[in-house]
């Protein structure tokens, strides 16, 4: 088994065997949180920004609680880069940004 065949196994597993619930994890302090859908679909990636926009269609409102969850921790540490392309993802409809909500 590969790596990133095992961390997304490992995360399916944490998330109740619920493809779901791995979409919509908030345990952001996890290491493997960026690679919870294998490496191609890891953080910043074509496949992880379509999963995530088909999450916001199918569930708006856990999409929003995703949101507002990962704007509390992005608060506790703002200055990291590796939030960057999640901050695009969940803004990208807007002008608005982490700073915009302290």
């Amino acid at each position: 088994m590969t790596r990133s065949k095992a961390i997304a196994k490992y995360c399916l597993k944490c998330c109740g065997d619920s493809y779901k619930e791995v979409t919509f994890c908030e345990d952001f302090n996890c290491p493997l949180w960026p690679y919870r859908f294998g490496a191609r679909r890891s953080l910043g990636s074509k496949e992880f920004k379509q999963r995530m926009e088909r999450a916001r269609r199918s569930d708006p409102e856990r999409f929003e609680e995703l949101k507002k969850s990962y704007l509390s921790f992005a608060e506790n540490i703002r200055n990291k880069k590796i939030l960057e392309p999640l901050e695009h993802l969940l803004f990208k409809n807007s002008s608005a940004s982490i700073q915009d909500h302290s």
